[in-house]
């Protein structure tokens, strides 16, 4: 009997100790796509003079790294695991409903989640250990799930098991449940709703994590931060408002703060801020289901008002994370 992908699933446990491989102890769900990628260089010793033609006589197995990715739709449930892997631990406040709050890295590192991350079927399963999240992606359009991407790295990929885990109830993030707020340089991020019709968008923070090697060890030994990476592209209906912006972008560098938030009810929120700078003029009429629009681009920059260049907050029915 063949393996099929329909009988995969992704399972994933934190771990105390990067590197250290748990068991999961929660299954993820509306998992689209999950990959695990062991980076294994092996090596035939060329450098050799024996009186031999021969390219080699000696090998070596040299280094093994981790990395792998996950994607799929965005839960209120879910989400924070990505969010404290990318951004740091956050500490719930509150009960019933739990809010938990993400600041972008500034002058410290974060303590991010340290995930094992299993995937497979009985009889065919991997994990990465040490997974933590460099990059994270969120992006919608209308009519659509909100869906995220995360590329991971980690100390390494090695044989596993399933554990048995139940499905859990989930609620998905959906675009109709959007809203958006743009507010100026100097303001206070989450005043002025748009009621300008937007299509799309697309957020991505690089949080500049990388592996590390040394000698002594085949794998490697840890990771280190480096400096972040973000931004924001969203498409928005030409109308007063949006080309007010276009027009302000024609003479002088314009920053703003946007809020992205998402409301299934009260219990049920993601919210999304973020500093940025238009990173140029968008191209012109732009036709997105037969309505002109503009497709705006920024770079996150730091925003004396809002102390960072990123901010979010969670909220769910969650007190503690499996």
């Amino acid at each position: 009997m063949p393996y099929i992908p329909d009988l995969e699933q992704v399972q994933i446990g934190t771990e105390v100790t990067w590197g250290t491989g748990v068991a999961g102890t929660v299954k993820l769900g509306l998992v689209e796509d999950c990959k695990l990628s062991p980076e294994v260089e092996n090596k035939a010793i060329e450098e050799d003079t024996r009186g031999s033609l021969a390219p080699a006589y000696a090998d070596a197995f040299m280094s093994h790294k981790g990395k792998g990715s996950l994607s799929g739709t965005l839960t209120y449930e879910d989400a924070p695991y990505l969010f404290d892997s990318a951004l740091g631990t956050a500490t719930p406040t509150g009960a019933s409903p739990y809010v938990r709050n993400y600041l972008g890295a500034l002058g410290s590192v974060p303590a991010r989640r340290k995930l094992s991350v299993t995937n497979g079927q009985p009889g065919l399963v991997h994990r990465l250990t040490g997974g933590i999240v460099s990059k994270l992606g969120v992006s919608g359009e209308t009519g659509g799930v909100i869906k995220y991407s995360a590329d991971l790295i980690g100390k390494k990929i090695e044989a596993a098991w399933l554990t048995a885990l139940s499905d859990r109830t989930l609620s998905p993030v959906l675009a109709q449940n959007g809203a958006l707020y743009i507010d100026a340089e100097g303001g206070t991020v989450g005043t002025t709703l748009i009621n300008s019709t937007w299509f799309d968008f697309d957020l991505s923070i690089e949080t500049g994590a990388d592996l590390y090697m040394g000698i002594g060890s085949l794998y490697a030994v840890g990771y280190r931060e480096a400096k972040n990476k973000s931004s924001l592209k969203m498409s928005i209906e030409a109308d007063a408002t949006s080309l007010g912006y276009l027009n302000s972008l024609l003479t002088a560098n314009v920053k703003k703060q946007i809020r992205l938030k998402f409301s299934k009810d009260a219990n049920n929120i993601l919210q999304m801020d973020f500093a940025g700078m238009f990173k140029g003029v968008p191209e012109l009429y732009n036709d997105k289901d037969g309505v002109i629009a503009f497709e705006f681009e920024l770079d996150a920059i730091y925003n004396t008002h809002l102390a960072n260049w990123f901010a979010a907050s969670i909220t769910n029915p969650i007190a503690t994370l499996a």
